[in-house]
């Protein structure tokens, strides 16, 4: 399962990517072009081993609305994601990185007859969540994130944690996993299973998701002939291009579904593009776009900012001493003993703590 996972992020990888130009036809895009540019994009991870992919998520907005309820999120920030030794059967080997910048996240609510919203933010902070020799480190050290944590997590608990408490709990914010990965869980894909032709298959699925007839109208792929590079992009205007794809995609359940999902979505303008560079590799995407839903009732506004930059050649990232991380046992314990105040008779009684 987890390989043919990995074949179908292969394929979508083109998805989040745009003198002498030529504009290849849909159907040569996805049964020829686009396979032989992912599968040049995976030999070169091969010939490094390494692969960096830098995201700066510029915006993201939903918003939830109905008679009884509003409900609003917002994400900004950058991440850099990093692999090391995919292909390997040696846990101490495999590393993996995912670090977060300059985030920002804000969450609100208001029931019909609250008088103003409830309203959490995050602002300024980062993240490290590290994988090294078969153990996951994660680092929340950032001040900022750590009093947010720390204020947030006593007011959910109506009072019966001080903030204090939690911040005496999260100490350093350095906190480590033992054997999250082991030798019997790789690898993850062998280099023999990447070939064009399950890339081409995989293609085929997610595009398959889209009327072809639609996808031939907002799909286009250009070749500039004297730099060797490709341009993939989509614009989609028209809802009922999605509404096509949903309906489409649920005839065969739509009968035990809960909710009628016929022309659920009311609008749509989004633009995805993605790009290589001379060499035919993927090197950047960007997308920006809105849309609506709505079912029964309920709508829900989507709108997303963002843009990413590939590295096939190297692990972007420099690991951080692991030697000021400790067992995240005590917190886990917490959660458990926090979430059992929701759903337990007894509350937080008998909650103790091992520092």
């Amino acid at each position: 399962m987890k390989k043919s996972i990995y074949l179908l992020l292969l394929a979508v990888l083109p998805l989040t990517a745009c003198g002498s130009t030529e504009n290849i036809d849909k159907d040569e895009a996805v049964q020829k072009t686009l396979p032989a540019l992912a599968k040049n994009t995976v030999d070169t991870y091969n010939e490094s081993g390494c692969m960096t992919i830098e995201a700066n998520l510029t915006s993201f907005q939903a918003d939830v609305t109905s008679e009884d309820y509003s409900v609003s999120a917002s994400l900004s920030g950058a991440v850099t994601l990093g692999l090391r030794n995919m292909y390997t059967t040696d846990a101490s080997q495999l590393q993996a990185a995912g670090v977060f910048k300059d985030c920002n996240v804000s969450v609100s609510y208001k029931m019909k007859d609250d008088a103003e919203a409830t309203k959490y933010e995050i602002k300024d902070f980062s993240i490290g969540v590290y994988l090294s020799a078969g153990n996951l480190y994660v680092d929340i050290s950032n001040e900022s994130l750590m009093d947010s944590i720390a204020n947030i997590t006593a007011e959910i608990s109506g009072g019966k944690v001080d903030a204090s408490v939690i911040k005496t709990l999260l100490g350093k914010g350095k906190f480590k996993v033992d054997n999250v990965v082991t030798n019997d869980m790789l690898p993850i894909v062998t280099k023999e299973e990447i070939t064009e032709e399950a890339i081409a298959e995989g293609i085929n699925k997610v595009f398959g998701l889209v009327n072809q007839d639609d996808l031939a109208n907002i799909m286009k792929l250009v070749h500039d002939k004297k730099e060797n590079t490709y341009d993939l992009s989509f614009d989609v205007k028209d809802p009922a291009i999605i509404n096509r794809a949903i309906e489409d995609n649920t005839k065969d359940i739509s009968s035990s579904m809960p909710v009628d999902v016929k022309n659920i979505c009311t609008a749509i303008d989004a633009h995805v593009e993605a790009w290589t560079n001379e060499k035919g590799v993927f090197s950047g995407a960007k997308l920006n776009g809105n849309t609506t839903f709505t079912v029964e009732g309920v709508t829900t506004k989507l709108a997303a900012e963002g843009n990413l930059s590939f590295d096939f050649t190297k692990y972007g990232i420099t690991n951080p001493s692991f030697s000021e991380f400790k067992s995240a046992n005590a917190i886990i314990e917490f959660i458990k003993n926090l979430l059992g105040n929701f759903i337990g008779e007894n509350g937080l009684e008998g909650l103790s703590f091992n520092f």
